[in-house]
């Protein structure tokens, strides 16, 4: 994945122990599993009440100081163009689980 260069940034400054590569690991897949919850929720109805949601007005909402927290959809989206995918592409599953599923470069 993408963020595996940034997670070992100075890492040649540590020394790399088990278990600093399990919480990798362990970090990687659940960046994974939220793309793929992702193309999960694009193939649902637009009436399923987790679609419903993505559409849900906030205004009302009172707003804290400084800069707006990001939400779930502007983070995938994100993520996705880090990846070179696009949110149309979720609506073929195998196109989908070919683009997610990349190999490990180590």
């Amino acid at each position: 994945m993408v963020v595996r260069p940034a997670m070992l940034y100075g890492a040649e400054c540590w020394p790399l122990k088990e278990k600093h590569n399990t919480k990798l690991s362990v970090a990687e897949m659940r960046m994974l599993q939220v793309v793929e919850w992702f193309g999960h929720i694009k193939r649902r109805p637009c009436d399923d009440p987790v679609r419903r949601v993505e559409v849900l007005d906030l205004t009302y909402v009172k707003k804290g100081r400084g800069r707006p927290k990001k939400t779930w959809l502007e983070n995938i989206r994100n993520d996705l163009s880090l990846l070179d995918l696009n949110e149309n592409l979720t609506f073929n599953r195998t196109q989908w689980r070919k683009r997610i599923h990349v190999a490990d470069p180590t």
